[in-house]
């Protein structure tokens, strides 16, 4: 579940904050909440379409177990992991109309620990298509 919002959003610069809550017991993801805000720039729209960047700050705390884990490589005492930290958070985003009513957007985020910069980071992308169920509502 994520949850996000944006000041200003037709503006080229603007601020978004952002709350997400994630759980997948299969990967042994009991919960992982984020919170954060970021800086948002629009630097091209053109036509219903847009490129823009986000940088920021986010902290993040997971609690993972090993049911996900090849049983190969499982450690012999399974004990809990949990970590809390603070993290940069930056992403590039491609966004735009298909349709009236829906938008397609592809993301690709980088974040990190402050202490590890260029160690231990999370490199991911993210695809969305989105249908407007009414004005301020849409689906995901």
């Amino acid at each position: 579940m994520h949850l996000g919002w944006r000041h200003a959003y037709k503006n080229t610069w603007q601020p978004e904050n952002f709350i997400q809550y994630k759980w997948d017991q299969s990967k042994g993801i009991l919960h992982r909440f984020i919170a954060g805000t970021n800086a948002r720039y629009n630097f091209w729209h053109r036509n219903n379409w847009e490129i823009s960047v986000g940088s920021g700050l986010m902290y993040e705390t997971e609690l993972w177990n090993y049911v996900g884990v090849d049983s190969a490589v499982k450690p012999v005492v399974q004990r809990t992991q949990q970590t809390s930290l603070l993290k940069s958070n930056s992403y590039v985003r491609w966004e735009g109309k298909v349709a009236n009513n829906s938008n397609l957007s592809l993301m690709v985020f980088y974040q990190t620990s402050f202490n590890n910069l260029f160690v231990g980071y999370r490199l991911a992308s993210s695809l969305h298509f989105d249908v407007a169920v009414s004005k301020h509502l849409n689906w995901a």
